[in-house]
């Protein structure tokens, strides 16, 4: 087979995080940890479904073991589980094309929160300080100790900024940077149009990190992730400070063509009470009739566990890729066996939009947190490397042209 010098492959979801980063608590909950320990400790229970319950025990000491890292030995950690599926010379093939690098855009989040309203039984609740500020340090020294000037190094790695618009005030006589202050600093000098260099200006930027995140301006982060269960709602009541803080940043974002993930499935970190209605697709409907430009990826393509209604979020996202002209949805913590290809391939044969939603679908891979259900970075990627349901051109519109038209392209 004719193999074809590609562009780069996208991992458009992924995070690169610590176990000082996330709240804890919710990392518990989200992991189920707890409860696995409890009933492991049970004898009867034990006995019957010891297979179960050691094979979820090992899937989140996995991921804990990948946690106690750095960030630098973190990306080393995923390059290495890539080599024994890429050729001799270092390079992931994908059917009938060829990419010497791979884009990571690690997607931080504001573990900001004020209470712990998951367990309101326990005595200390002052919140922790879980500032995007020691984050965003540790993931800039990361990149740089993975080795950003590294001529032969795999990963090109453009983070997007965390943010949850209640954490910042719009005006200067509150307390902390203003909202306004914050998206200036670092996507003051974006340009709607999307421009070619946008991709070594990020570089350059990163490259640029002396420690000091004082230091850190334009073009260090190539996108905005927005984290609904967190306590972040795409659409608040009109005329409260909360829903002038949202329209800012969509007027803004849609002015500078800034590319905005957002988780949208019922699991993920929650810590809110209305996680589920903040995360819910049909959140965004009315901010999407308002700023009908905003780029944004919708994550996990609407995922939904509770099995009676697992298409509704993803029919809503469906729909919006094929109404709106800058819609994404990435399948991050979805892919992971052949059969998920599968049953997308008979998706796009069969919606009556198939040719949008084919430029839309981004490959995604939610690593850390895709562990808890892969062994492996590599695995995930291997899967879809050789699924049988996409041909190579397609694959190749899903992990290189569709997320760098997202990434750096212009608003349509």
């Amino acid at each position: 087979m004719q193999k074809t010098s590609s562009a780069k492959f996208y991992d458009i979801h992924c995070h690169a995080m610590n176990l000082s980063h996330p709240n804890l608590i919710a990392f518990i909950s989200r992991t189920k940890l707890h409860k696995y320990l409890f009933w492991n400790s049970v004898p009867l229970v034990n006995m019957l479904f010891s297979g179960v319950l050691s094979k979820k025990l090992n899937s989140v000491m996995n991921l804990l073991s990948v946690m106690e890292n750095d960030m630098g030995t973190m990306f080393r950690i995923m390059e290495e589980d890539l080599k024994p599926i890429c050729d001799k010379e270092g390079r992931l093939v994908v059917g009938e094309y060829v990419y010497d690098q791979i884009v990571l855009t690690p997607l931080m989040m504001d573990f900001g929160i004020k209470d712990f309203r998951l367990v309101p039984a326990i005595h200390y609740r002052k919140p922790p300080r879980k500032t995007i500020v020691e984050q965003v340090v540790d993931l800039f020294n990361g990149i740089k100790d993975y080795g950003v000037q590294r001529e032969n190094r795999l990963f090109e790695i453009y983070p997007f900024l965390g943010l949850n618009t209640n954490n910042y005030p719009m005006s200067a006589g509150e307390e902390g940077t203003t909202l306004p202050d914050l998206l200036n600093k670092y996507f003051g000098g974006f340009e709607k149009s999307g421009t070619s260099e946008r991709p070594q200006k990020i570089a350059d930027a990163i490259g640029r990190f002396d420690g000091n995140i004082d230091n850190l301006g334009e073009y260090a982060f190539a996108g905005i992730k927005l984290y609904p269960p967190l306590g972040y709602d795409p659409w608040p009541e009109k005329n409260t400070a909360a829903f002038e803080r949202v329209n800012f940043l969509y007027s803004f974002c849609s002015e500078k063509g800034i590319p905005i993930t957002t988780h949208c499935s019922d699991g993920g970190f929650i810590t809110h009470p209305q996680a589920e209605e903040y995360a819910s697709p049909k959140r965004w409907q009315k901010a999407l009739e308002s700023y009908g430009e905003l780029k944004i990826n919708f994550a996990h393509l609407g995922k939904q566990e509770k099995i009676f209604r697992a298409k509704n979020w993803r029919d809503t996202v469906l729909g919006f890729m094929a109404e709106y002209p800058n819609i994404y949805a990435d399948f991050s913590y979805c892919a992971f066996d052949a059969e998920f290809y599968r049953t997308l391939r008979k998706l796009l044969d069969s919606h009556n939009r198939a040719d949008k939603i084919r430029e839309r679908l981004l490959f995604g891979s939610d690593f850390m947190i895709n562990l808890l259900s892969t062994d492996s970075y590599g695995r995930y990627v291997k899967v879809f490397r050789d699924a049988d349901g996409l041909t190579g051109k397609e694959k190749n519109l899903l992990c290189s042209l569709n997320p760098e038209r997202f990434v750096f392209g212009s608003n349509k």
